[in-house]
């Protein structure tokens, strides 16, 4: 049984999300929280596997991103994923950046919230499909020579990869075979101790990689 929070003052995102996740019996809603101070009291006393937050939450100036830091300070076991209206690079990697490990538009299908919430309470990481296509567009913010392991090569083949593109049309793209692909993102998981694509581009956009 994977166990859930909400948190958000949007009466229609709060019951909709509810009613998404417990109409599958792998899932417990234990509650909705309407503020921060609620989010953070509930978060202690349930210690959920997951909270989804409202970015739109009203009180939240920063987007909620403050709020990620101290849910998981208050509670270090549960995961935290974001639903925002927003699909830019920049808000995506804010996101990661203050803990979140998956984040979705509002207008997520059932079934990928659903998965979503699965996959971070599983450990891992989620990013909706929509806002990958953003990423190339994501600037590279200089990291320090120490926390950047992978290749320019390899960086490429994740940033098309985080698109949806297929090894076949990387390759194709980048003008080398399928089989390279592969080896460029085998070794790119391993550099990154990732487990798959969405969480390797989740660990590339938290160091700022792009």
């Amino acid at each position: 049984m994977i166990r859930a929070m909400i948190v958000g003052d949007h009466p229609l995102m709060t019951d909709g999300l509810r009613a998404i996740l417990e109409v599958d019996n792998e899932f417990e809603v234990v509650g909705t929280a309407v503020s921060s101070d609620a989010a953070l009291d509930m978060v202690s006393s349930d210690q959920p596997d997951v909270a989804l937050i409202d970015a739109r939450l009203e009180e939240a100036e920063t987007g909620g991103h403050d709020l990620i830091a101290e849910l998981r300070h208050a509670s270090p076991l549960t995961e935290c994923i974001v639903l925002s209206v927003k699909d830019d690079a920049d808000t995506l990697r804010e996101a990661l950046s203050h803990g979140a490990h998956g984040y979705l538009l509002d207008r997520a299908s059932r079934g990928d919230i659903r998965m979503a919430t699965r996959r971070v309470a599983a450990g891992g990481d989620y990013i909706d499909p929509e806002v990958s296509g953003y990423l190339v567009r994501a600037t590279h913010t200089g990291s320090k020579p120490s926390e950047q392991a992978l290749t320019a090569r390899e960086i490429d083949v994740l940033r098309l990869a985080a698109q949806g593109m297929t090894n076949s049309s990387i390759a194709s793209h980048l003008g080398i075979r399928p089989e390279t692909v592969k080896t460029h993102l085998s070794r790119a998981f391993e550099r990154l101790g990732a487990r798959d694509r969405a969480n390797a581009v989740a660990i590339c956009m938290r160091r700022g990689l792009f």
